[in-house]
């Protein structure tokens, strides 16, 4: 496993608070650091970090955000769960500063944001043994994702579409 560590930050500066919870971080023997060469839109950002995991043969992809502060065990605790994808719970940061954890909703009216919040007690108490709770849309702050999961989409893998 090459696990590339996507920091997709397009500020000038790293908070402190993200610098020294990732610099914690327990880490796996083979990494590699992909951090963007532009400045943004967001979704150019990860489309560029995307290609340089692919160039560096990393088999995995670790995004962290830059706007989290991570506990120490939050790489190897997503590696442990063996998914083509799995995300760990991010809070938005602005007020109400709720979890970012949807669930479709089919019988929206809204075609932009067809997505409910799941409920604080849903996902406090109601998942599996592991820690996980199965979610349709959540926010891509933190989460670990095989290379497979790129490879199979087409291009442009992200695009800037604000709900």
């Amino acid at each position: 496993m090459r696990i590339g560590i996507a920091l997709p930050h397009t500020f000038i500066a790293y908070h402190k608070l993200f610098v020294n919870s990732f610099l914690c971080l327990e880490r796996t023997e083979d990494m590699a650091l992909l951090t963007p060469n532009s400045t943004g839109p967001i979704d150019s950002v990860r489309n560029e970090l995307c290609q340089q995991a692919m160039m560096l043969d990393c088999t995995h992809i670790f995004w962290a955000d830059t706007d989290q502060v991570y506990p120490v065990n939050t790489l190897t605790k997503l590696i442990s769960h063996n998914l083509p994808i799995v995300c760990a719970k991010v809070h938005r940061r602005n007020a109400p500063y709720d979890a970012l954890l949807k669930r479709y909703n089919p019988d929206s009216t809204d075609e932009m944001n067809p997505y409910i919040d799941i409920d604080y007690d849903e996902w406090r108490f109601n998942s599996d043994s592991s820690g996980l709770l199965e979610v349709d849309a959540t926010g891509f702050g933190c989460n670990l994702m095989d290379i497979e999961v790129i490879e199979r989409m087409p291009k442009p893998w992200f695009l800037n579409q604000l709900y």
